[in-house]
């Protein structure tokens, strides 16, 4: 009888083991085996390039569980958090004069993070705008008018934007000072030269101008969206 007592007793302590073990391996598993519903995701991420900035603009998700925004960038994983869901920001101070990678994420009410979306921009750096060159300009005779002709107005590193500036001096205290505006807008063909009739000019006379044009940095292919003032002088003889 003793014998199988002990037989019962070592069966019953055996079956409990692995029940027991089965326990702990659900637990530590738990978390792999609910669903998680991630916070949607953004769409249709556009980015606009400044001097020193970038503008980026997004479609947000429909889904109820988004609330937030969160932007990292750089190498350093620099965070921009935005308390709703916005549609577009603007991010400065990118003075690496490199490209950064953008990565853009909804958050839901308790900080959980949505799958990213990201983006590479190089945004125009003060050495490139150092770089660009103010146009030059010459005396010119346009349908018998006595003019002024800028050339370079254009190049593949601008755009001119059709705004100008100038002041024109010249002898007996004469002086014009004067703006035009051709009302460019980016998306338009690019103008390379531009002539100016003055019918206050006079044949032989030598002048002195001054001028300011804006112009739109090109980056790439991509015609930029901070205007850079570039100014320039000659003096000219007209003929």
């Amino acid at each position: 009888m003793k014998k199988i007592k002990y037989c019962v007793t070592f069966l019953i302590v055996w079956m409990s083991v692995p029940f027991t073990g089965c326990t702990d391996m659900d637990e530590n598993y738990k978390q792999y085996t609910d669903e998680y519903n991630y916070s949607g995701k953004i769409s249709n991420l556009r980015s606009y390039i400044g001097n020193e900035r970038v503008i980026l603009a997004w479609d947000n998700p429909k889904d109820q569980k988004s609330k937030t925004i969160l932007i990292k960038y750089g190498v350093d994983k620099t965070e921009k958090t935005f308390g709703s869901l916005v549609d577009s920001v603007v991010i400065d101070k990118l003075d690496s004069g490199g490209g950064y990678m953008f990565e853009i994420f909804t958050q839901d009410a308790s900080g959980n993070m949505s799958v990213p979306v990201s983006k590479t921009v190089l945004p125009i750096s003060k050495k490139t705008i150092a770089l660009l060159e103010a146009p030059t300009c010459f005396a010119e005779v346009s349908d018998d008018d006595l003019a002024i002709k800028w050339y370079n107005l254009s190049t593949i590193a601008m755009h001119f934007n059709g705004k100008m500036t100038y002041s024109i001096s010249g002898p007996d205290g004469f002086r014009k000072d004067a703006k035009f505006d051709l009302g460019i807008k980016r998306e338009d063909t690019a103008i390379s030269s531009y002539t100016l009739p003055i019918s206050e000019l006079k044949g032989g006379v030598t002048y002195k101008i001054g001028y300011t044009i804006e112009v739109w940095p090109i980056a790439g292919n991509t015609v930029t969206y901070d205007l850079v003032p570039l100014t320039g002088e000659a003096t000219i003889t007209m003929e």
